[in-house]
């Protein structure tokens, strides 16, 4: 099959996370730190079912993810400016 690189140029904000078998979709439960954030860290609480091989095995998964930042892109100078801000407030600079 066709393999796909990973381009970092094409994403703010990238995270991986794994599950132990498959999820065909998953949705992004509402918060109440408000819309269209602009400025890191960021962080969503998302909702997925799996698809086990044996039905029994099926999960119902509720995964927090914190703390995400900004993919560094190296033509990005203001970039840097985010990440030093970050590190001013919590003394960890892109910790995830």
């Amino acid at each position: 099959g066709e393999e796909l690189d990973f381009d970092p140029s094409a994403y703010d904000v990238m995270h991986s996370f794994h599950a132990d078998w498959p999820c065909l979709s998953f949705a992004v439960l509402p918060d109440d730190l408000g819309n269209g954030r602009t400025k890191p860290p960021f962080g969503a609480t998302l909702i997925a079912g799996t698809q086990a091989s044996q039905p029994s095995e099926n999960k119902l998964l509720c995964m927090k993810l914190s703390k995400l930042s900004r993919v560094k892109h190296d033509d990005d100078d203001d970039m840097d400016d985010d990440d030093d801000d970050d590190e001013e407030e919590d003394g960890h600079a892109g910790r995830g």
